[in-house]
């Protein structure tokens, strides 16, 4: 019961990446556990749609600095400036644009880590959507900012040509001198960490870490609406998933899947990372706006599964409820 794919005959409602509506029906996925949770998926899920604790990252170091380890794809080692990385990510980008307008899979796909499989076959199912006609228009995309993460790994700030409201964060590394398209895997994202806040448990990766306490704003104000509007609040508190790769997303079937709730897991949701390709906004949302709008929709499920049983309610009856209390998040 969510905004996206995978819930047990959900109704969801998303608008992703580039301003298309998709109007689907699921709420509930069938599933083995996750490597991101360690929780057993449920029979019947449901899921919402695409849109600091410890230190933070590391600039951009001068050109000619240190080596800064190894990437996911074998990059090369050296750490590049913050100029030379956006002239080459931006080169990356107008090159994906040309291939989208192309219907050229090989050119799309050349700008894409061919090691990371999970990435590169939610990449192929990007690039098919686009070339039927469902992925919006392709607008020319723009490099805001870029910052060195971790190891060979570039957080680059996207404007996709909606202004202010139209950030996002994509992960590249260079790699024989081209930018690649990326994202880490698991065994990359560091130590899985637990942060306890007065109405939740985030558990995150070290990956996350800077952007820890901007999660926590988005999950207690997510709480403070639905509570007050449902004049319901758990008796425990619930625990957040964050997940900021496909690879460690319960949800992965889907690309477009930005929360996640299963109702057989009565005191968990799952989100993406902010700053993940998965949670990417559509134009005229912020990044948290977007995370705001899904995890509002998760949680009201998650309260109203405390109430009433979702598998014991007509699907647009709850998914009515949780569109009700979330919908006018998008106005804000």
């Amino acid at each position: 019961m969510s905004r996206s794919v995978g819930c047990r005959a959900r109704v969801a409602l998303s608008l992703s990446l580039f301003g298309f509506l998709i109007f689907s029906v699921a709420c509930s996925t069938t599933s083995t556990s996750s490597p991101a949770t360690g929780q057993p998926a449920s029979a019947a899920p449901t899921s919402a749609p695409a849109p600091a604790g410890g230190s933070s990252a590391p600039a951009i170091a001068p050109a000619g600095s240190a080596a800064a380890g190894a990437g996911a794809a074998s990059p090369s080692p050296a750490v590049v400036d913050e100029a030379t990385a956006k002239a080459g990510i931006q080169k990356s980008l107008d090159a994906r644009t040309r291939a989208i307008q192309a219907k050229d899979d090989k050119a799309y796909m050349a700008l894409i880590d061919q090691e990371n499989l999970t990435w590169k076959r939610v990449q192929s199912e990007i690039f098919r959507q686009y070339v039927e006609g469902i992925g919006g228009i392709q607008r020319n995309a723009r490099v805001t900012a870029v910052r060195r993460h971790r190891a060979n790994y570039y957080k680059a700030t996207i404007d996709v040509g909606a202004g202010e409201k139209s950030q996002q964060v994509w992960i590249f590394t260079p790699v024989d001198g081209k930018w690649l398209h990326t994202e880490p895997i698991e065994q990359e994202l560091g130590e899985r960490r637990t942060k306890e806040t007065e109405q939740f448990k985030i558990r995150y990766y070290e990956w996350d870490n800077e952007i820890l306490d901007r999660m926590i704003a988005v999950s207690e104000r997510a709480h403070a609406t639905v509570t007050k509007t449902l004049n319901k609040t758990p008796e425990t508190k619930t625990t957040v998933y964050v997940s900021p790769t496909f690879q460690t997303h319960p949800g992965r079937g889907s690309h477009s899947q930005a929360a996640f709730f299963n109702p057989d897991v009565k005191d968990a949701v799952y989100i993406r990372s902010l700053d993940s390709f998965g949670s990417r906004p559509p134009a005229g949302l912020t990044q948290e706006d977007e995370l705001l709008w899904s995890l509002t929709h998760e949680y009201v499920h998650l309260v109203n599964n405390l109430i009433v049983r979702i598998v014991k309610m007509p699907e647009w009856m709850s998914e009515g409820l949780a569109e009700y209390v979330s919908s006018p998040i998008k106005e804000l």
